[in-house]
C-alpha cells in the first residue's frame, strides 16, 4: 500500500505496547498530519505531559484505535439509515423520507442528511417499507424507539 493513500481508521496494533512515542513519531507510524494528532486528543487520546513535551504509550493508541474501529462497526437499528455524508445514522421515523419505487418487491428510501450534506439512501423490501410506515403511524413524534 502506497504512502500517499488516505486511510480513515488505523490499525490497532501499530504501536508497540510499552513503547513512548512523540507527536512526530506518531505522525510518522500512522502517516497523518499534526492536526490528525490534536484532532485525535479533542476525541480522547492520552498522553502524558512531561518536561513541556508530550509522549503517548504505544498501549493507548492501540486502545484508541480498536475503539474507534469498534464505533464505527456499530449496525443501523430496524429504523434507521446509514448516512455516507456525515458517516451518522438517522432515523427514518424523522419524516422529509422521499420513497422511489424500484424493482419488483423493492423500494428506494432517501433521507435528507440532518446536517444539511447530502442525501442517505437504502434498498428495502416492499414488506420493511410496510413496517416502516406503520411505525411511523404509531410514533409521529419522530422519536426512534430504540
Amino acid at each position: 500500500m502506497s504512502k500517499s493513500r488516505r486511510r480513515n481508521l488505523h490499525s490497532h496494533r501499530l504501536a508497540k505496547a510499552n513503547h513512548f512515542y512523540s507527536p512526530d513519531e506518531v505522525q510518522a507510524l500512522y502517516g497523518v498530519c499534526r492536526n490528525t494528532v490534536g484532532n485525535w486528543l479533542r476525541s480522547g487520546l492520552f498522553c502524558f505531559e512531561k518536561g513541556g513535551r508530550r509522549l503517548f504509550r504505544g498501549d493507548h493508541l492501540n486502545d484508541f484505535h480498536r475503539a474507534r474501529r469498534d464505533r464505527s462497526k456499530s449496525p443501523c437499528g430496524p429504523y434507521e439509515i446509514y448516512c455516507v455524508s456525515c458517516g451518522g445514522k438517522h432515523s427514518l421515523l424523522e419524516g422529509g423520507l422521499t420513497v422511489h419505487p424500484g424493482r419488483t418487491g423493492l423500494v428506494r428510501l432517501s433521507l435528507a442528511c440532518v446536517e444539511g450534506r447530502g442525501r442517505a439512501s437504502q434498498w428495502i423490501t416492499d414488506e420493511q417499507w410496510a413496517e416502516i410506515k406503520d411505525a411511523t403511524k404509531h410514533n409521529p413524534n419522530g422519536k426512534n424507539q430504540d
